[in-house]
Formats: structure tokens, C-alpha cells, sequence
């Protein structure tokens, strides 16, 4: 007849229900009568809690799904009593009857077996065995919804912080740009001053070109269906050498693979992959010494592949573990190492869309380590 929908603070009610107050000390009360099961339920509440009596035409059965004590919500369904008749052969409430002087009375049964029916109304139906499974599966029902909600929220403050941070790393370059354009408007100005100008605007120009370069790569990566084939690791390593020493032919770095597998994976987002994580191990140098990055297989669970990329370059604290893999977060500023904050989050995506995970080996000590796990077969 009614229900009640219990998270945190608040209640929800629909139907014929008791008021919010009883049932907010309802679910106290019932919370402590719990024995074995997950679920609390009665045809005759008052019968057990006297405090329910007065509302026993809205409370007469009472569903509770579920009950524990550290909760997420709780479900609530209520039954009013229904009417009950029960027929006797004559009316079964004892008498007082007058003492016969007839000593033959003693022997005689009731004089009368007329069926006499008699109606309750303090109790409701029955819960049925498909009721109480059904009360389960749907507390089910609302924790993914609920699951889902507090993810979506999630998800949309992160992307209220991600526009505000790219927002302000887009700006800054655009002032530096208006700013060498103010410089080249004035009148009189010497060729030391235009080539300095000139500088900072092609400086600002690059960086603006990166960034949206990386959201671009970025929303591609997020809406793009993949792509997957047989893809021999080795080979797709040896092409990604082969792309970084044309773009930069004078880094010195050492790149060492060991024989690595080969997996269902869609090519063209695992080149992206390796090409961040790579350029990231030259660009974040240890200038004491040569640039190293060494490429291995480490033990994974079965049907699937861990790649370790690690470098000899300058380390990420276990601190910033986690944060890096989120967009625009820098550990350095753009002045110090160039880069649009977006390379790692690029990463993450495309082991995510592959279903596999990634992330930093805090224990190694030698520079950066990155994990890659990585499914072997596409499902």
C-alpha cells in the first residue's frame, strides 16, 4: 500500500504510508530486532512494537530491505491489515450461564452449533517468498542507480576542473601573443626588439598548437571506436624509435625492448601510448647522465600482458602517483620543461579503452617505472 525510500538524511514516501518521523524510528528500531537474515519483515508490527499500534492501518505489515547497520539506503514497503473471518460451529467466546436446576443439564453439549463467523483486522498478508526476492533485487536495482548518479556528479566536477584549467593554460600563451603583437604595433621599434617579439610569439603559438593538439588527441581518444588487430609489439616499438629519432635525431637516448608479445589491440592508440611515455622519459632527463628507457615483460596474471616502460630520468614522488594520470596537472612549470599537461592522461585513456590499467612503480628508485597491464585477446 505504501513505500519508503531511506538514503542518508533523507526519505522519500510514496502511497499510503505512516508519517516520516514513526518511520525514521521504525528503522531504528527494527535495525536492532535483526537476527539472521538481510531482511526484516512482519505481518502484525504492532504485535511486536507497541509503539506501532496507533498506526496500524497504514503499518499493519512491514517490509524492510535491508537491514543493517552501516547502510546505504534502505527500502520500506508497508501493508494495512485486511479483513479476516474465521467460522466456528457456535460462537466460541465462552458464557456465564445460569445454574439449571435440572440435574440432566450437566450431560447436554451447547445447545446450539449455528456457524458463527467471526472478522479480524489487525493483521496484514502475508509476505510471499517471491516478495522478499524481489525486495532484494530491487535494493540492487537502486544501489546501481545511486552508483551511478555519484559517478555522473563525479565526472562532471572533474570536467568543470578540467575546462577551468585549460581555460587558464590557453590563456596565458594568448597573452603573451596579444602582448608581442602590442609590442609590434608601435612606431620606431629597433630589429632586436621585433626578433625578441617575434620569439615570444612563436613560443606562445607552439604551446597554444600543443595544447589543442592534446585536447583534440584527448576527445578522439574518448569517442573513437577502437580499432583492434593482431599487433606484434616489437614491431610497433621499432616504429615508434623510428618516429622519435626523426623528430629528434640528437637526443643520445638509448631505447632497449626485450622480445615482447603479441595482442589483439587497436595499433594506432598503443603507438600514442608509447610515444607519450617514451618522449616523457627523454623530455624529464636526468642531465647527469644519458637518457635510458628499458622496455620488459614483468609477471601478470593469465590472458594478460605487463609492460614495463622504465627510465633513468629525473622520478616521479609517490605523492603525485595517481594525479599525474589526471589532465593538465604538470610537475613542472612550462617555463622549466615544455608540455601541454596532457600526455599521461592521454596514457590512461588508451589503456582504459583497451580495458587494462597503468600506473607509476612507487618502489623503483632509479627514475620513473610505468606499468602497463594489458589484456592479451580483445573480449
Amino acid at each position: 500500500d505504501g513505500f519508503a525510500f531511506q538514503y542518508g538524511s533523507n526519505l522519500q514516501v510514496s502511497g499510503s504510508t505512516p508519517p516520516t518521523a514513526f518511520i525514521r524510528d521504525l528503522l531504528k528500531w527494527a535495525t536492532k530486532q535483526r537476527e539472521t537474515s538481510d531482511q526484516y519483515q512482519t505481518t502484525q508490527l504492532h504485535a511486536e512494537w507497541e509503539s506501532a499500534r496507533q498506526y496500524m492501518d497504514t503499518a499493519c505489515g512491514v517490509l524492510i530491505q535491508p537491514i543493517v547497520v552501516h547502510r546505504v539506503c534502505q527500502l520500506i514497503w508497508f501493508r494495512g491489515p485486511v479483513s479476516q473471518r474465521v467460522n466456528w460451529a457456535g460462537e466460541p467466546v465462552k458464557k456465564t450461564a445460569l445454574p439449571s436446576t435440572d440435574p440432566l443439564d450437566v450431560l447436554q453439549p451447547r445447545n446450539s452449533f449455528n456457524r458463527w463467523t467471526q472478522e479480524h483486522n489487525d493483521q496484514s498478508a502475508a509476505w510471499r517468498e517471491s516478495e522478499l526476492e524481489s525486495a532484494r533485487e530491487i535494493f540492487t536495482e537502486f544501489l546501481d542507480i545511486i552508483a551511478a548518479q555519484l559517478l555522473l556528479k563525479e565526472e562532471n566536477a572533474s570536467l568543470r576542473d578540467f575546462a577551468a584549467t585549460a581555460a587558464h593554460d590557453i590563456r596565458a600563451p594568448l597573452r603573451r601573443i596579444y602582448g608581442a603583437l602590442d609590442i609590434m604595433h608601435e612606431e620606431n621599434f629597433e630589429g632586436a626588439v621585433v626578433r625578441e617579439t617575434h620569439a615570444m610569439a612563436m613560443s606562445s603559438a607552439k604551446r597554444l598548437e600543443s595544447l589543442t593538439t592534446g585536447l583534440l588527441e584527448l576527445s578522439v581518444i574518448s569517442e573513437d571506436k577502437m580499432t583492434t588487430t593482431s599487433v606484434d609489439l616489437n614491431a610497433l616499438l621499432q616504429e615508434v624509435k623510428d618516429m622519435l629519432i626523426a623528430d629528434a635525431p640528437n637526443t643520445e637516448a638509448t631505447i632497449d625492448v626485450q622480445h615482447l608479445p603479441t595482442i589483439m589491440a587497436d595499433e594506432s592508440l598503443l603507438i600514442r601510448l608509447f610515444l607519450n611515455l617514451i618522449s616523457n622519459a627523454i623530455k624529464f632527463r636526468n642531465h647527469a647522465r644519458t637518457p635510458r628507457i628499458d622496455i620488459t615483460v614483468q609477471d601478470s596474471p593469465e590472458d594478460t600482458v605487463c609492460i614495463s616502460v622504465a627510465d633513468n630520468g629525473m622520478g616521479i614522488g609517490s605523492k603525485h602517483a595517481e594525479d599525474i594520470f589526471n589532465p593538465m596537472v604538470r610537475l613542472h612549470s612550462e617555463d622549466v620543461i615544455e608540455g601541454s599537461g596532457l600526455g599521461l592522461a592521454i596514457c590512461q585513456r588508451v589503456v582504459d579503452a583497451h580495458e587494462g590499467s597503468i600506473q607509476v612503480d612507487t618502489h623503483y628508485q632509479n627514475g620513473t617505472r610505468f606499468l602497463i597491464t594489458l589484456p592479451l585477446h580483445t573480449t
